[in-house]
Parts: C-alpha cells; sequence; structure tokens
C-alpha cells in the first residue's frame, strides 16, 4: 500500500504494539490492516499509515487519550532518512545516559538528608489548573519543617506513610515553602485516607520525554518545515534570507551590530544565529527582535534553557505592553512575572470557576468511592461514583483546555524553558518565529524541543560562556555537550550570523583580555564605559589584580558531604578579609559579588563573611549579572596541579566578565598555571602591574 508515516507522542511507558494498535482502531473506527510497522522510541512511537487514511487518523488520534495520556499526531508525509542519521541515533543514546546516570543520582539523592520530609499532614486542600491537586503540608506535630533541599520548582513524589498494598505515589512539583508550610501541585490525588504523608524529590521524567518526543520528530521529519530547518542545520540545503525594508526601530539607541543582528533575524526565513559576547546587549536586540516581529502581525515563542533566562527577556516584553503567557509550572516563574503565567491567566478567566467545581466534585466522589463503611453499600454504587467521578474529571479538563486555547490564540508572545515547551498544551500550534536565548547552554536536543513549533528560528547566545549541563560523563563525551548554536558556530556553516561587537558593562581594561582571547580581538568597548573605576579606592588601580596565593601552604580540601565539592580556608579567610577592606571603604554590599566555582567554598564565604546583602554564588548563579566589583576565588591548590573541572574555562571566563569597575582573582599561579589558559591571564595581569602575592599586602590589610 502507498504508505505515509505519523508521529504519536507522548506515549505512556509499556505500551505495546497490540495495545496500541487495538487502540488505534478504536479510535479511528479503521481496520487493522490500515496501519503498517510501528517503530517505538522512548515516549514515542512512528505508525505507518495506508495515505488514504492518514488524514482520518491524524484528525481522529489528535488529542485522544491513550492510558490517561492525552496524545500529539504529526504527519511525517512520505518521509526520508534525515541526513547524518547517524548523529540522531547518537543524540537519541546520550538521552539515555543521561537518563540513567540522572536516576542513578537520584536514587542516592534519596538516602542524602534534606532530599525527604516525613510525617507530614495536610492542612490544606483546593483544586488547581489541569486537574492537579494543590496540597499545603505541615508537620504532623505542628511547629516549623525540618531543614530540607525541598525547594520550589523541584519535582516529588508523595507516598502514604500507611499505602495500602498496590497504591503508588503522587507525582507533583513544590510550588512554595515556608518555616511551617510546605506546598505541593499534585498530578494526581492525596495518596492515602488521612494518614501521614512524605514528600521526596524525583527525577524530572517529563522533560526527558520531551526531548526523546522532539528527537524523534526531527530525525523522521518529512517535507515540512521541521525537516527544512533541520536539513538547513546540516547544510543540506541553503539557508535564505529576504531583503527587508529599513524597520521603524522601537529602540532608537541600538549600535549598528545590534540593528545588523534584527535586520539578519527579521530578514531570514530559515535560522539566524546571534553570537552576543558578555555585556553587548544579547537581550535588548532580542528584545527589538520580538518587537518588531509583532508589529508584522506575527506569532512568537520565546524560548531557554533556564527559567531565569526565559524570565529575563520575558520582563522586557511584560514592560512593552505585549499580550504574553508564560508556560511552565508558577513555582519556577519569577514572582513579578506571575501574572502573566497561564495558570494565573486560566485561574483568572471566567470560565474556570465551573471547571475547579467539577474537580471539587469528582475529587469527592473519589474519596466517597475509596472510604471503607460499616454500612454494606448498594451493589455498583462505587463503580458508579467512580464512573461520574471521572466524568466530572474529564469535562473540567475539557473546560480548562478551551480556555487555555482561547489564551494561546490571543497572547502575542508565548514564552517557557525550551523543555518546558508542552506540545499537548500547544495543542499543534506553530510559531512564526521561534526566538531561544542563551542557546549555547541547551543541548542540541533541548534546542529542537523548541525549534519544532517554527517556521522560522533565532539562536542567541555565547559559545565562549556556560556550555549545557550534562551529568552523564558518557553522553558528554559523545557530544551531547555541544549545543546547536556553538556547532553551527564553529563549522562555519552558511547559515548567517552576526555578533554584537560593542560591550557596555566593563572598563576597557578588563575588556581587553576576554576581547584579545575569546573573541578574536573584535569585542570593543562602548566609551560610556571604557574609563569608569572604582573611586576613592585603594583598589581602583589596575582594575585588574590576580592576587597568587602559591607559596602559602592554603591548600584545597574535600567536603565529601556536599558531593565531593572542594573548598579552601585560607583562601577564604584571605576573600573575607578583602571584601572587609573594601566594605570599609565605603562600596555598598550590592555593588561586590563574590564568586566561586565550588559550593562548599560559597557556604564556607557565607559563614565567615556573615554580610546577607553581599552576593555569593557559584558561577551559574552570576551568568546574565553583573557587579561593579567581583571577587573571584579559585579553590584549587595542591601539588599534583589537578584543576579539576577548571580545565573548562568557559565558567572561569563567565567569572571574570561579570565585573564592571574592579575584578580581583585569588588563586594559585602554579596549580592554574598547568592550563595555557590560565597562564595568558596571570601574564595579563603582569602586563598592567596587576599581578600580586599576597606575601606584599601592598595596602596594609594583614592579609597574611
Amino acid at each position: 500500500m502507498d504508505k505515509r508515516t505519523l508521529l504519536l507522542a507522548p506515549v505512556p511507558p509499556g505500551t505495546s504494539p497490540a495495545l496500541l494498535l487495538r487502540w488505534l482502531c478504536e479510535t479511528t473506527r479503521l481496520e487493522a490492516p490500515a496501519f503498517g510497522r510501528f517503530e517505538f522510541m522512548p515516549g514515542q512511537v512512528i505508525v505507518e499509515v495506508a495515505a488514504e487514511a492518514a488524514g482520518k487518523v491524524s484528525e481522529r488520534v489528535s488529542g485522544a487519550l491513550l492510558g490517561g495520556v492525552r496524545v500529539n499526531c504529526h504527519n511525517q508525509g512520505i518521509g526520508r532518512p534525515a541526513p547524518d542519521a547517524e548523529r540522531w541515533v547518537r543524540l537519541a543514546e546520550c538521552l539515555g545516559w543521561e537518563s540513567e546516570e540522572e536516576t542513578r543520582r537520584g536514587l542516592e539523592g534519596t538516602l542524602r538528608p534534606g532530599d525527604r520530609l516525613g510525617r507530614l499532614k495536610v492542612v490544606e486542600e483546593t483544586a488547581g489548573l489541569w486537574g492537579r491537586t494543590i496540597v499545603t503540608l505541615a508537620p504532623e506535630r505542628g511547629g516549623e519543617l525540618p531543614w530540607s533541599r525541598l525547594d520550589p520548582g523541584l519535582p516529588v513524589v508523595v507516598v502514604s506513610e500507611a499505602a495500602s498494598e498496590g497504591e503508588g505515589p503522587a507525582r507533583g512539583v513544590v510550588t512554595s515553602r515556608t518555616a511551617g508550610r510546605l506546598v505541593v501541585a499534585l498530578d494526581d490525588d492525596i495518596p492515602g485516607e488521612g494518614g501521614a504523608l512524605s514528600v521526596s524529590r524525583a527525577p524530572d521524567e517529563v522533560s526527558m520525554d520531551r526531548l526523546r518526543a522532539a528527537l524523534a520528530r526531527v530525525s523522521s521529519a518529512g517535507p515540512d518545515r521541521v525537516g527544512r530547518l533541520r536539513d538547513v542545520a546540516a547544510g543540506e540545503l541553503p539557508a535564505e534570507v529576504a531583503d527587508i525594508a529599513e524597520p521603524a526601530w522601537v529602540n532608537q539607541g541600538l549600535n549598528e551590530s545590534q540593528k545588523s543582528a534584527v535586520r539578519l533575524a527579521m530578514g531570514a526565513r530559515d535560522i539566524a544565529l546571534v553570537h552576543g559576547p558578555p555585556g553587548t546587549g544579547k537581550t535588548t536586540t532580542l528584545l527589538e527582535v520580538v518587537l518588531q516581529a509583532v508589529r508584522r502581525g506575527e506569532k512568537v515563542l520565546v524560548a531557554a534553557p533556564s527559567n531565569l533566562a526565559v524570565d529575563n527577556l520575558l520582563a522586557g516584553l511584560v514592560h512593552s505592553n505585549l499580550r504574553v503567557a508564560r508556560l511552565g509550572h508558577p513555582a519556577r516563574v519569577q514572582e513579578s512575572l506571575l501574572d502573566v503565567s497561564l495558570d494565573s491567566l486560566v485561574d483568572r478567566h471566567p470560565d474556570t470557576r465551573e471547571a475547579r467545581k467539577l474537580t471539587r466534585q469528582a475529587r469527592a466522589l473519589f474519596r466517597k468511592a475509596g472510604k471503607w463503611t460499616r454500612a454494606k453499600p448498594e451493589p455498583g454504587a462505587r463503580q458508579a461514583d467512580r464512573a461520574e467521578a471521572k466524568r466530572l474529571l474529564s469535562d473540567a479538563r475539557a473546560l480548562d483546555e478551551q480556555v487555555v486555547a482561547s489564551i494561546l490564540r490571543d497572547s502575542q508572545v508565548v514564552a517557557a524553558t525550551a523543555t518546558g515547551v508542552d506540545a499537548a498544551v500547544l495543542g499543534g500550534r506553530r510559531f512564526d518565529l521561534v526566538v531561544l536565548d542563551e542557546a549555547a547552554q541547551a543541548t542540541e536536543p533541548a534546542a529542537w524541543s523548541a525549534l519544532i513549533h517554527a517556521d522560522r528560528a533565532v539562536l542567541a547566545g555565547d559559545p565562549r560562556q556556560l556550555p549545557p549541563t550534562v551529568v552523564s560523563d558518557r553522553a558528554a563525551r559523545a557530544g551531547l555537550g555541544v549545543s546547536l548554536l556553538e556547532r553551527l558556530l564553529a563549522e562555519d556553516s552558511a547559515i548567517p550570523s552576526v555578533m554584537l561587537d560593542t560591550q557596555y558593562r566593563m572598563n576597557s581594561e578588563l575588556a581587553a583580555f576576554p576581547s584579545a582571547d575569546s573573541y578574536g580581538g573584535k569585542l570593543e568597548t562602548n566609551p560610556g564605559n571604557a574609563s569608569i573605576r572604582l573611586e576613592g579606592s585603594a583598589w581602583a588601580e589596575p582594575p585588574f589584580l590576580f592576587v597568587d596565593t602559591a607559596g602559602t601552604g592554603w591548600e584545597e580540601r574535600t567536603a565529601e558531604t556536599e558531593g565531593a565539592s572542594r573548598w579552601n580556608p585560607g583562601e577564604a579567610d584571605y576573600v573575607v578579609r578583602l571584601a572587609r577592606a573594601l566594605l570599609g571603604e565605603g562600596v555598598p554590599e550590592e555593588a561586590i559579588g563574590l564568586i566561586t566555582p565550588y559550593a562548599a567554598q560559597a557556604r564556607l564565604l557565607r559563614e565567615r563573611l556573615g554580610r546577607p546583602g553581599l552576593e555569593i554564588d557559584s558561577v551559574d548563579g552570576f551568568q546574565g549579572r553583573e557587579k561593579d566589583v567581583i571577587v573571584v576565588s579559585m579553590v584549587r591548590s595542591n601539588e599534583q596541579g589537578d584543576i579539576g573541572f577548571l580545565a573548562e574555562t568557559r565558567r572561569t571566563h563567565v567569572a571574570i566578565t561579570r565585573a564592571r569597575r574592579l575584578l580581583v582573582v585569588v588563586g594559585d599561579s602554579v596549580t592554574l598555571g598547568v592550563n595555557p589558559w590560565y597562564q595568558r591571564l596571570v601574564e595579563r595581569a603582569r602586563e598592567i602591574g596587576g599581578h600580586r602575592s599576597v606575601y606584599e599586602d601592598p595596602i596594609g590589610l594583614e592579609l597574611v
């Protein structure tokens, strides 16, 4: 028979070919011969269908429930092997290794203090979007909650400590936490019958399923927009760029490289790349891109690998009075943007009250059907209650879906993390433009998770800054740690790109090293910040210091209780005294940032400094941010010359490009000097007279 291929995703785990075939026949009202080969992959399946039946199957299957999961159907057309097919297979394998490593760490993590809270009771229960149950938990005996790592946004499982045989846990997400309350949004009903509950962290399986579904969609795409974007990224098809008229600029202050990036983004018919080094106004540029697209009547999806990056761009769009909707769990959205979260928009919709009423009625019936009573219930009463509860929940979900569809239809911009772009919520909706910010921090499957919804795309970021986070060493070695943006820029592909070339953050002396070492000397400094200094400070000249701890005997130690993180108490004491000296000169707390690559060192600095207004964080915590003064504690100091993950110099590159007026790097030049990049960094300090030994004590701090 003449065949077409359809991609079904998500598909519940454990779905067998026989079950799928029976479901397809019942859902489409077609006979079994209409279906051909099934190709199962984690979370999705490719189905061969008779060409004359493909339209009917796609129409009837899209949105249908399979094992409680709402399935999306993508028509793959006739289909053909994807270019560089081995790479797609390898990426799928990488996701498998990544999932295995996350599961292993999660299982080990449940044994650590702080990953579980027990003996909790329910103090409040309300209905939420999509039939969720919002439950507030407190210690069974009152008082405050013990310390834990169960922070807002974390996936968890809730278990009844007196669960009956066969009763499973309820999955959910922590939405908020106070001293005495933990609020969790459950996807299921509350387990147990009023007994004590426990809450434990859980691996994020939903995100991994979405990544697998995205890879399957891309690798099997036919001659549609997804297939074209894939083939352009593979160099199989040329990227097309149209000539456009000069825009009427919303932001009149854009420099020429920023304007060039906007022109490229608006003219590109497939993919455009925007390379944004630190402080060059990448967010400002992308805001202009989105505003120009909306002016043209286009629908835009804004995505990024992290919630922080999404909200950073979204804040500017809200300020521009666009109609926006933020997908994702409210616990992961900045408080100032909660009003535009999808949950909040749905809650304020007039049709939502009826859906909540139906959900409450359904929960009550489920509990009634599950309760033991002295009097024997009428035959079939429990089954009738459960059936009615299911019908009520189905009606509530249908109302929710109508409300969501209405909100998304009216939104000019939808925003989400790359793995938070839920195809089921979008309902097959596509976007004229997808903007993927911080694209260098997204794995390639994560990038495609957003791009499969695009007619055209803009990837923006800086491969010289933080790479994607990959927990599996095997997956990292196989290439999962190389982002799509980095690959396309490194291959010198025909995809058009622009580098933003003027930075507005650092003074010229701080910018000199990153410009020469990472950007081929092309990074210019705006005259307005070229000469800024830390006024009235003994540390003002030169603005870059490398304080050398070599020979002090301040060797690193390993903190076994924090995942074998490193700390260096001698170096920490020095950094604390240095920070106090700056504060004593009148530098405000909020103008100073202490950065260290190691969590154990950050904890030690917080304990010893005791200044809550002075920010101390990891490199990741300072990504995309800046301070007048940055002090970097490098920690590593040992006789073996082992610098561990500091050999990934992009992390240190991020740290040293956060400072506006003064940068102080504290470290052991002998240990760090095994790496040529650190040799060049120390040499740059020497060139400008900024290399210091702690023994010199140039301004009388008695630091040693």
